[in-house]
């Protein structure tokens, strides 16, 4: 919807080279080229139907099949392409693009693993471990470098950009670093009450950091927080709530503290006493 100054998506160079390249794969049925678009290119171009065709394809995964466009032009600023797509129904292990992708991401995720932190590696092997099998990794042969310090730690997991897992302690509670990461990677993956366990089959698509917390200090004011350097504590009574720094979609010591009442159900406009502390972030 971009082609030109008057089109009713304004103007974008993407436009014209999105419809270009779409026509092209589409012409030779390249199932991975088109379901690998830059995410990008597909957004600025203003696409309404690309989705749609994308489910569409889905129904030619695995099977011997082939496309003719009969005709493209762009009136109005607008991108319309008509063509045919016909199968025999036989099945073509070239164009199984479910496997293909589930490859893709595979590699994608083991490129990205190889360079993990220590204590993100941990956390990986320890949710792998438990999930597939029931049992507790042992901290016996973590580095000795998490096994000679203790601190608060938090462990997030997400899953597609998308929180999936993130339960912590703000203090030391374990022996060593080592525990603290096994003990809380363990309820992230199962015991956060805002998601169901982590699955088997969802363990690929997962990524994870680990926090690690330093002291807490008490502040006075507000004015002495920075959500991007500092995480908050909140206090009323027996009533606790945190919130680790630099979150997206938290850029005011205002947000933070409401956030970490929340949590706490601690109301609005109660009293708390206030702790900020920083971390490592290790991904």
């Amino acid at each position: 919807h971009c082609l030109t100054a008057n089109a009713p998506g304004g103007y974008h160079p993407n436009g014209e080279l999105f419809d270009k390249k779409l026509v092209d794969k589409l012409a030779r049925l390249d199932l991975h080229g088109l379901a690998t678009l830059d995410s990008a290119l597909v957004e600025n171009a203003g696409q309404c139907g690309f989705n749609s065709l994308s489910i569409m394809l889905g129904a030619f995964d695995g099977l011997d099949a082939k496309a003719n466009v009969l005709s493209y032009e762009g009136p109005f600023g607008v991108g319309y392409c008509t063509c045919l797509l016909t199968t025999t129904g036989k099945e073509d292990p070239d164009r199984n693009l479910a496997e293909i992708l589930a490859k893709d991401h595979q590699q994608a995720l083991a490129t990205k693993r190889a360079g993990v932190s220590l204590p993100v590696a941990l956390a990986i092997e320890t949710v792998e471990t438990f999930v597939n099998t029931g049992q507790v990794l042992s901290s016996e042969n973590a580095s000795a470098d998490l096994q000679e310090k203790q601190a608060g730690v938090f462990v997030s997991i997400k899953k597609d950009g998308q929180l999936r897992g993130c339960i912590g302690t703000s203090e030391p509670t374990k022996e060593n670093l080592a525990q603290e990461i096994i003990a809380n990677a363990i309820a992230a993956a199962t015991e956060d009450p805002r998601f169901p366990p982590i699955e088997p089959q969802a363990l690929s698509q997962i990524t994870y950091s680990v926090d690690i917390l330093q002291k807490p200090e008490p502040i006075d004011s507000i004015s002495q927080l920075d959500p991007k350097r500092f995480g908050v504590i909140v206090k009323a009574g027996r009533r606790r709530g945190l919130l680790l720094p630099d979150l997206e979609g938290v850029d005011s010591a205002s947000e933070q503290i409401a956030i970490a009442k929340s949590k706490a159900g601690i109301g609005s406009k109660e009293e708390v006493e206030l702790f900020r502390f920083q971390v490592v972030r290790y991904k």
